[in-house]
């Protein structure tokens, strides 16, 4: 194998197999915390399936590491020829579409692209019928093919008031629509979002401030007028 080239092309090519494994590991499942919970248990779930098909798709020299804390990013972090790969669940209610956390539009370069060679998501939507869970389907992708749009900055989707990126709709999921092709298009997009959010929030809190305020910030932060 040759690093993440080979690796990527090697997870992408066999998608579907995966998919079809984890499908088939959530058909007895029942969720036993409420759906409070339940993103907690669709990775025990895909546990078992991703472990086996990365260890029958890839020599012995990949390390698959679970992570312990529930809550901590990625849910897997896989070693390849000395290259790190995340894979991390996400999840969503089928009668909205999803919102979970994708990370920060000012901290995405620093702890996500800097860090892993690539990112994978397994998105699970899922409903509820009665008091049971039903697992509806599942999209396996890079991260970067399911970051949503944002129109206004002509970016990616982002929540205003803190950054955080946010994920395309179930209609772009199950039609296999992305905005973002490559790393390097959604490179471009998280770029655009971050100087539109800026100069939003410049705009917005000049309105409070005096002429003289404005100057002040100005001399000391030269950029400002460029």
């Amino acid at each position: 194998m040759n690093g993440e080239k080979d690796f990527c092309q090697i997870f992408e090519a066999n998608i579907p197999t995966l998919k079809t494994s984890i499908l088939e590991a959530f058909n007895n499942y029942e969720s036993k915390g409420g759906y409070k919970v339940i993103w907690e248990e669709f990775e025990d779930v895909i546990d078992e399936p991703l472990q086996k098909f990365l260890k029958s798709n890839f020599t012995s020299s990949l390390d698959v590491i679970k992570n312990k804390s529930k809550s901590s990013f990625p849910d897997w972090k896989v070693l390849c020829e000395g290259k790190i790969f995340a894979i991390d669940v996400k999840s969503g209610e089928d009668k909205m579409d999803p919102w979970y956390d994708m990370g920060r539009l000012d901290t995405f370069e620093e702890k996500h692209i800097k860090h892993y060679e690539q990112e994978y998501y397994i998105t699970v939507k899922w409903k509820k019928e009665k008091k049971k869970i039903k697992v509806v389907d599942i999209y396996i992708e890079p991260f970067y093919k399911s970051v949503g749009y944002d129109a206004k900055s002509k970016g990616v989707k982002f929540r205003p008031y803190d950054g955080k990126l946010r994920p395309k709709s179930w209609n772009d999921f199950t039609t296999r629509k992305s905005y973002w092709e490559t790393k390097k298009d959604f490179l471009k997009g998280l770029s655009l979002s971050k100087k539109y959010r800026r100069n939003k929030f410049l705009s917005e809190w000049s309105k409070d401030m005096t002429s003289d305020e404005i100057e002040v910030i100005l001399k000391k932060s030269p950029k400002i007028k460029s």
